[in-house]
């Protein structure tokens, strides 16, 4: 599994994911999505992310590892670091196969990702999508829940 296994099995850019996108006003297509995460995305798509995740927006930051100062440096600034950017958009890619394995019901992906699940160690999704190998585990669990192998 390479590191950005997440992204191609569940490519942002196909009609059933733009409404994440549109939720969150955030572009289809990869070259301008690349141009808002390089430029930073902006403190109001993190907020609506949060808001969609049913998650305290200090709880998802802490989740992607941005410390409380750097948070307020961030809300003070309308927008995060490209590095932030990408790890933002690490969680929308992954919370999109959740939203997608529950058929469209964000309500019941937000749960899951918030919920202890035994595939990953008895850690909560949101709680190691820090990283690329954590976005790459929860993809995993999904893939193998959308095969009917229970975890």
């Amino acid at each position: 599994v390479n590191g950005n296994s997440y992204m191609t099995r569940y490519n942002l850019n196909e009609k059933s994911n733009n409404a994440l996108l549109d939720e969150l006003g955030l572009p289809g297509g990869d070259l301008a999505l690349h141009a808002v995460i390089t430029s930073g995305i902006s403190y109001a798509a993190f907020i609506r992310l949060a808001k969609l995740l049913c998650i305290d927006v200090t709880k998802l930051a802490t989740c992607l590892s941005i410390t409380p100062v750097v948070f307020e440096n961030r809300k003070e600034v309308g927008r995060f670091t490209a590095e932030e950017s990408d790890n933002i958009y690490r969680v929308v890619c992954v919370f999109s196969a959740a939203i997608v394995f529950f058929e469209g019901d964000h309500k019941k992906a937000a749960i899951w990702f918030q919920s202890k699940v035994k595939g990953l160690g008895g850690n909560k999704p949101i709680d190691i999508l820090s990283t690329s190998a954590g976005g790459n585990a929860v993809i995993e669990i999904i893939q193998r829940l959308e095969h009917g192998v229970f975890v």
